[in-house]
């Protein structure tokens, strides 16, 4: 464990190095290296005062080695003493040295905007001392060039003063409430502000009547808020939007109060808009803090990589700029919350005791219960019972403490649900109802739909531990209604990642059907789940294309064709199969990890051309996913499969039927994202034109020498076939083409990354250092008017993250997103001379008017049963296979 965390530190996946030399250390608290890393990762994810803890830890264990001086260093530079805020704000006083002021208002530009509003102003409307003005003038002016507002604000109180008193007093008053966790009565002081000002014509109207509206909605208030935003926004466009610190600090509480709506699409929207109006404005602090809530909202919908490089961004440079406490806790918060959800609970543990030791100095009982609460669910990761309950009832405890009624709910909710997972755990399924019910009730009242979709899935599983079936399906129905609901507002490149959140209510809805003897209504769900993305771009050409249900499915199936749906669930394997107007359904008692363990075997095996392996696991796995329902399949069917999980990307060709031979050599075989997909998707429109792409050499990466010949021969093949080769087309002139084509032939070089699927790429030839790159998620984004069946002869086109809804995160799957009515890829890398000749075999059967997949399968065969050994191996034939047609 230890020398993967040193592993993943190299690679810069500092989160999973984190966790697993925690989890070492758990294991051997003496083992050195695991110290060493621990420390390490802690410092390089910028928790400062955990890692300072771990240095000092390791050194315990070792006081002499090259490590150890090494440490001492980690340790020493860790240690220095830095000022801060809070130390150097003394120093901007009256009379303090203009060079001063200029320095420390450069360095914590929006620290001296709230020191004028919240503390200065409204000292000197009091007093009059020219020498507050003065020195407020002196700082305004360091950020006039970046940000007038503060200018602005000085001048007009300058010249109106005693008109603004009320208003300086309203504001200090609602300052002071906010200290005091007042919510309500801080919202009422800045709405006084706010109208103050505005009669006098100050900036300042601005600042208050977002903190009135920030402060409405932490209370529980938030009917209206986004209209009081819109007008505020309003305002600053109508003036020029001269005051970007406004618009930041206006997009941030809109952000923010979309994220708890449920509204993620247009959450994120406000948090960009946010950060570049911070960026504008100069003021530092707020750009980075708006990052690290921005990479949550990117977490919860998108790219969880994407997320991490934000968050890692964000955490470092709050620690350069030695963030205040306040914004340290929140930082830290987010992080942890960020691990507990990656199942990294070891990590979340350690941000949790930065921000508990800031909680404390601060004396704040939210802050308290909300660090409490997550220690608690950090601990039940670990299965740390007895001290989850303890940590439970210490953020209650805190919790009661809360003056303000909505904060008070809001961490009470959090509390309950963690409560209730508590009771999960230790069988107590009715206390775990009444939990969960208390957070939805909460979360309800408030509007804040942010965790609506998990509450409703947890108490599911509550009542199906308390025997209440009927109560159980009505919540699954009610939280993938509900994520059904979120998903509409994203936009389609994040609908696919959101939507694996759902995977839990639905695999809980489909199981409790199956169990309950309801089979078809389960396979409506399966349904339901499957390719949303692609079906809506389906429906944008072709209106009514919608999830089909288990009758409408039936109805659709015609001739030979045959659908075998398959559910990888928790505890079963599910399997439909409909042909000739029925559905079987059959489940079999198998854990989906005993399938992935299988499938990971049979792979293994094809890799090393191991044929009696691939024979052996190929029976094994016939044996589970096509015998239960093969006494339904004709023995000349087409079978079209709508795998799950694993199976997404894996060779049905290779399985092995009873009789000794493989599936592909008894039906012709397809994959397709899901049944309703498969049965409206558009048909070709182009005819028989061809465009052929051949990439040979990419920059910086080996030359393929069997390419260009292929894709040549190929292009002679058609009528209308078309070659570019290298420089001849771009990325850009590819898609515009293959839009227009019948077919579309690209041979070259892929790449494939699983960490960031829709950074996968097809390789062109650019003239540069690089190659140049047309993207998963550029292909996905694009139309394919003509719908071309699209042949990908590169390196694992077919491979991708395994998605539980969309299908596997592919090239191959982008193309069917952006149009095209079918796919030929390759599932793995194998030699392109070989792979040139299979390729080949398909167009030419697709040229005597075969289906792609009959031409697929006869081609596959002609391999079986070649006379050339090299042919016969698997790893050369399956490696191919057809997606989204027939």
């Amino acid at each position: 464990m230890s020398d993967l965390a040193a592993f993943e530190l190299t690679v810069g996946r500092i989160s999973d190095a984190a966790e697993h030399s925690a989890s070492a250390l758990e294991v051997d608290r003496s083992l050195q290296s695991a110290a060493f890393n621990w420390a390490l990762s802690l410092e390089k994810l910028s928790n400062r005062p955990a890692a300072i803890a771990a240095w000092k830890a390791y050194l315990a264990l070792d006081s002499a080695s090259g490590w150890a001086a090494e440490a001492h260093q980690h340790l020493a530079r860790l240690s220095v003493i830095r000022s801060s805020w809070n130390d150097d704000r003394l120093l901007l006083t009256a009379g303090a040295d203009p060079a001063t002021i200029q320095r420390l208002v450069a360095k914590y530009p929006q620290h001296a905007r709230t020191r004028i509003q919240n503390v200065l102003l409204p000292r000197w409307a009091e007093s009059g001392d020219p020498a507050d003005l003065a020195l407020m003038q002196t700082m305004a002016a360091v950020r006039a060039a970046d940000d007038p507002y503060l200018a602005d604000v000085v001048a007009n109180a300058g010249s109106r003063r005693l008109d603004l008193r009320d208003g300086f007093r309203a504001f200090k008053a609602a300052c002071q409430a906010e200290d005091n966790a007042d919510l309500e009565a801080a919202r009422s002081h800045f709405t006084e502000a706010a109208t103050i000002f505005g009669r006098h014509g100050s900036p300042l109207q601005y600042a208050s009547a977002v903190y009135a509206a920030s402060d409405a909605f932490f209370a529980g208030r938030a009917e209206g808020v986004l209209e009081q935003l819109q007008a505020i926004e309003d305002r600053l466009r109508a003036e020029g939007e001269r005051y970007p610190s406004m618009k930041a600090e206006t997009a941030w509480v809109r952000a923010l109060v979309l994220m708890r709506g449920g509204r993620h699409y247009e959450a994120v929207d406000a948090f960009e808009a946010a950060m570049k109006a911070a960026r504008r404005s100069g003021e530092t602090e707020n750009e980075v803090a708006l990052g690290d809530l921005l990479a949550t909202e990117l977490e919860m919908i998108g790219d969880p990589t994407d997320s991490e490089e934000y968050r890692l961004a964000a955490l470092r440079r709050s620690d350069e700029i030695h963030e205040d406490p306040e914004r340290m806790y929140v930082a830290f918060a987010e992080t942890a919350f960020s691990a507990l959800r990656g199942g990294r609970p070891r990590v979340a543990l350690a941000f949790i005791e930065s921000q508990a030791a800031i909680a404390r100095e601060l004396k704040d009982p939210q802050r308290i219960a909300w660090t409490e609460g997550q220690r608690g669910l950090g601990l039940l990761q670990l299965g740390r019972l007895a001290e989850a309950e303890s940590a439970v009832a210490a953020a209650r405890q805190q919790a009661l403490l809360i003056s303000s009624e909505g904060s008070r709910d809001w961490a009470l909710a959090d509390i309950d649900y963690t409560a209730g997972r508590l009771h999960m755990l230790q069988a107590r399924p009715d206390r775990a109802v009444t939990a969960f019910t208390s957070s939805l009730r909460i979360w309800d009242r408030y509007g804040w739909r942010l965790h609506t979709a998990n509450g409703y899935a947890a108490r599911a599983e509550a009542h199906l531990a308390t025997a209440d079936r009927r109560a159980a399906e009505s919540d699954y129905r009610a939280g993938i209604g509900e994520m059904e609901k979120q998903r509409a507002d994203l936009e389609p490149n994040m609908r696919v990642a959101y939507f694996e959140r759902s995977d839990r209510l639905f695999q809980g809805l489909i199981g409790l059907l199956a169990e309950d003897g309801r089979p078809d209504e389960a396979l409506s769900i399966v349904e339901r789940k499957r390719a949303r993305v692609m079906l809506e771009q389906i429906a944008a050409e072709r209106s009514g294309a919608v999830p089909l249900d288990a009758g409408a499915i039936a109805a659709a199936v015609r001739g030979k064709t045959a659908i075998l749906e398959i559910a990888l669930l928790e505890r079963s394997l599910e399997l439909w199969l409909v042909a000739n107007g029925r559905i079987v359904h059959a489940r079999v008692a198998l854990p989906a990890k005993d399938v992935e363990a299988a499938v990971a075997r049979h792979l293994t095996a094809i890799a090393a051309d191991d044929e009696a392996g691939v024979r052996r696991e190929g029976r094994w796995l016939y044996d589970r996913l096509i015998a239960p329902v093969a006494g339904a399949l004709a023995p000349d069917a087409d079978l079209v499969i709508v795998p799950d999980g694993v199976l997404q990307a894996f060779p049905f060709a290779t399985l092995v039927t009873p009789d000794g031979v493989y599936l592909i050599e008894r039906h012709p075989l397809a994959a397709t994202p899901s049944a309703s997909v498969f049965f409206q998707a558009p048909a070709a429109s182009a005819g028989d034109s061809l465009l052929a792409v051949a990439q040979p050499s990419p920059e910086g990466l080996k030359p393929l020498r069997s390419v260009l010949a292929e894709a040549r021969n190929i292009a002679a093949t058609y009528p209308r076939g078309r070659l570019h080769v290298g420089r001849e087309i771009t990325p850009a002139a590819f898609l515009d083409s293959a839009g227009v084509a019948g077919y579309v032939h690209f041979a070259g070089h892929a790449r494939t990354d699983m960490a960031r699927p829709a950074r996968s790429a097809l390789l062109f030839q650019s003239g540069g250092e690089q190659p140049a790159e047309l993207t998963a998620r550029e292909i996905g984004a694009s139309r394919l008017p003509a719908h071309p069946l699209v042949v990908l002869a590169a390196c694992s086109t077919g491979r991708g993250s395994a998605r539980s809804n969309e299908g596997a995160d592919s090239l191959a799957t982008a193309f069917l997103q952006a149009g095209a009515r079918g796919v030929v890829a390759t599932l793995w890398d194998v030699d392109d001379a070989s792979a040139a000749r299979l390729f080949r075999a398909v167009h030419d059967n697709l040229r005597r008017n075969e289906r792609p997949s009959d031409a697929l399968r006869d081609a596959q065969r002609a391999f079986i049963h070649s006379q050339t050994p090299a042919d016969r191996r698997p790893s050369l034939w399956a490696s191919t296979a057809l997606f989204g047609t027939q």
